[in-house]
């Protein structure tokens, strides 16, 4: 199975539909915080990050989980 999910600086509330909230600091360095919704890491063999910066600029959160594939420019 594949499923997809968008990150986004907005909070939103949990809540119905919205099971699930990771916050962490975005990847351009800006000191925005990022979100993912309904995405429980462990639920998941793979996570592939496809994001637009360099790979090293990911959050901590990401790249200290096992199952996370961090797609870059740069990879």
């Amino acid at each position: 199975m594949v499923n997809f999910s968008a990150l986004t600086r907005s909070p939103i509330a949990l809540g119905g539909a919205i099971t699930t909230m990771l916050s962490f600091s975005d990847n351009y360095g800006l000191g925005m915080t990022n979100f993912a919704y309904n995405v429980e890491p462990s639920d998941w063999d793979l996570i592939v990050l496809c994001i637009e910066t360099s790979a090293e600029s990911v959050d901590a959160m990401w790249r200290d989980l096992d199952n996370v594939l961090v797609v870059s420019p740069s990879h």
